[in-house]
Formats: C-alpha cells, sequence, structure tokens
C-alpha cells in the first residue's frame, strides 16, 4: 500500500490566509522566535508561546496551494538563500522571502519544505539552536512543527496515528507491518535507522520483508533486543474478554524472547520463541490474555539476545479453552486431543489448557468440567 508509507503529504490542515501561528519545534520542546541580537535569526528557545509579545508569532500568507510565506507581526519576511544559510526575518518585501510548502505528517504536526531554496525541510539544529533549510529526513522530530494560534496555548502530544485510520479490531488478525504511524520514537524503536528489507513502507526504520510463511505478505524480521512497536487496537464488548493470543514468529536459535503489554500493563510476561530452524520456518505460539475494553495501544517489546521474525497477532475470543476443535461444545470430540498429547508439550499446543507445558490431569479436569455447550 503505497500510500500508507510515511511521511506522506496527505491533505494538509494549512492555515488560513493572514492567521497568525505560533512555530513549536518538536525537537527542541520549545517555541521558536526571532531573536534581533542574533541578526534576526530564528531560535527555537522559547517555553511558551506569547501571541507575539516575545518575538514569537508569524502571519501566513497564502500564495496557492499548500505554499505560503511567512512573515512577523511587524512586517518582515523570513527568508533562507539555501541550505548553509539558517533561517532569519529580513526586508518587507514579498519578492525577497522564501516561498514554503506545508507538509502534514500523521502525527497532526507539519513539516515545512523550503521550495526556492534548495527545496529541502527546516530543520532545528540543536548545536546552534538555529532553523536551517537542509533536513531531509522527514520522520526527525528536528524537521516537525506543531502549530498553535493561541497565546499560552501547547500543541497535543505526539501519539501514533493507526496504520489504516482505524484501530484494528479485536478479535482479529493483526499483521507485523501494520504498525501505527508515526515514526521512530512515537510507534516504535529500531536499533538502526533503515529498513533493512526495504520492500514495504520503506522511509520507516522497521524492517520489512517478504514473508514465506502461508499465506505470503511480509514479515518483520532482524527484530533485536529492546527494540519495540506500537499498535493500537481496540477491543470490543463492554466488560473484560479472555483471548487466545497466537504469535506467528521464527528464529534460527534459542535466546529469542518477547513481551506485549497492553495500555502498559505486561498482561503475559516474557516468552520465550522456539528454534524453529531458520528467518523462515514458521511456529506459532499461543496463550491466553484478558484484555479491558475499548481503544488501547498494544506494545511489542524484543526481551532477548536472538534476532527473529514476526508475521502476526492474532486476539481471538476464548469463550471455552477446552473446546479444541472450535465446534462450540466440549465433548468427546475434544477428549481424544487432549489423551493423544499427553505429556510435556511445546508450542502450539492447545490441549495444555492451562498452559503448564504439560498435558496431564489437570487440563483433563478442565476439559470434563467444561463438559457441555460453551457459553
Amino acid at each position: 500500500d503505497e500510500s500508507a508509507r510515511w511521511p506522506a503529504l496527505g491533505s494538509p490542515a494549512i492555515p488560513a490566509d493572514g492567521a497568525v501561528v505560533g512555530l513549536y519545534q518538536r525537537g527542541a520542546d520549545r517555541f521558536v522566535g526571532v531573536v534581533p541580537d542574533d541578526g534576526n535569526q530564528l531560535h527555537a528557545d522559547r517555553l511558551t508561546y506569547t501571541g507575539g509579545l516575545a518575538n514569537d508569532a508569524f502571519i501566513v500568507e497564502q500564495v496557492g496551494g499548500p505554499w505560503f510565506r511567512l512573515r512577523t507581526p511587524v512586517g518582515l519576511y523570513l527568508r533562507t538563500s539555501g541550505e548553509n544559510v539558517p533561517l532569519r526575518a529580513i526586508g518587507r518585501s514579498p519578492s525577497l522571502a522564501t516561498i514554503f510548502e506545508w507538509i502534514q505528517v500523521p502525527s497532526g504536526d507539519h513539516a515545512v519544505r523550503a521550495r526556492n531554496a534548495g527545496g529541502h525541510l527546516l530543520r532545528w539544529q540543536p548545536e546552534s539552536n538555529r532553523i536551517f533549510p537542509d533536513g531531509d529526513d522527514g520522520r526527525a522530530l528536528d524537521v516537525r512543527f506543531g502549530l498553535v494560534t493561541a497565546a499560552h496555548e501547547f500543541p497535543p502530544p505526539i501519539v501514533g496515528d493507526p496504520f489504516h485510520g482505524i484501530p484494528h479490531a479485536v478479535p482479529g488478525r493483526i499483521e507485523a507491518e501494520d504498525f501505527d504511524l508515526g515514526g521512530a520514537g512515537v510507534s516504535y524503536a529500531d536499533s538502526d535507522a533503515s529498513n533493512n528489507g526495504g520492500v514495504f513502507r520503506v522511509l520507516e526504520s522497521v524492517d520489512i520483508e517478504r514473508t514465506m510463511d502461508l499465506g505470503g505478505g511480509f514479515d518483520v524480521g532482524w527484530i533485536a533486543e529492546n527494540e519495540w512497536i506500537d499498535y493500537a487496537i481496540e477491543v470490543s464488548g463492554r466488560k473484560p474478554v479472555e483471548f487466545t493470543l497466537e504469535v506467528r514468529v521464527a528464529s534460527p536459535g534459542s535466546g529469542a524472547r518477547f513481551g506485549l503489554r497492553f495500555d502498559g500493563v505486561d498482561s503475559i510476561g516474557t516468552i520465550s520463541v522456539p528454534d524453529t530452524g531458520g528467518y523462515q520456518q514458521w511456529t506459532t505460539i499461543i496463550r491466553s490474555v484478558t484484555l479491558e475494553p475499548g481503544p488501547q495501544i498494544m506494545r511489542f517489546e524484543s526481551r532477548g539476545s536472538q534476532a527473529f521474525n514476526i508475521n502476526w497477532f492474532e486476539l481471538e475470543s476464548r469463550p471455552c479453552a477446552a473446546d479444541f476443535n472450535r465446534d462450540g461444545r466440549v465433548d468427546g470430540a475434544d477428549l481424544p486431543i487432549v489423551l493423544s498429547s499427553w505429556g510435556r508439550c511445546s508450542s502450539p499446543c492447545p490441549a495444555d489448557v492451562n498452559e503448564d507445558g504439560i498435558v496431564d490431569g489437570a487440563d483433563l479436569s478442565a476439559v470434563l468440567s467444561s463438559w457441555g455447550q460453551c457459553p
């Protein structure tokens, strides 16, 4: 889905012509203002937006489409002549002004392209605290600006947006590559900046490759320790529900481990990934988890030293754990599954009802106590 790549132009929320705005620089966590003692250059150094009392307000002049100029309330236009020249307020003639382009990123912030000054994005340079038109990575916080229109207002905090525009529905399957929008530090943490697979969402740092698993599509690979990925989900219903959680994984060795947090709660603990024989030799890990209803963030966390791949997560309602063949009843068709799996078992092992790694009398008792129609 090429249209879902990040950052995307989308349909920018363009301020109206004549709008007075403050620019909040995300990387600096400060508002931008003109510094007269530094040749009217722009610095990201204001703790709050005063609405213009501290040279921190800018007036938008639209010139068609996403293109615009910026000037200060005293009539000085913002200008830069190239990527090595910091942005400054200079001159009262519109012909001197740099033409900018609004680019709205999925978080709701804007990147600003200097159209006639090299075509790069405006970037906050931490070393000098100035703004230069030399940015090329739309994922970086130092090129993102939040807009405010009222004194002492702050832009909303960054949260990742669902990849498909709405949270993943639960119960249901979540493809690993369909993580939230927002970029590094917002929707994921990856150990390097490149997408090592390079076949899908190529501007993201999460490593995505084509999978050889059943059904095809993509998987997230090269998963390293301490990496994490967020998925916005929405659990149906009005009360907590127990789900069967299935996670499709592949690893060429032992030592891979992961966990899942739901709105920060470590719901399943740390799960070991078995040696499946290769990065494209797949198995399904099965656990149970009880989730609160409503929208929430599912965070996948890598907690082991061995690299591994993940294809998908699936959460299905589990009203009747001993109904192994899922026909809505616990009966004689389920009993042989327990007996044939007797003893120590490895995931996937549906007959291990209490998930202690052994199919034994405790699991047989669970079957017998659930006998009959499932609720």
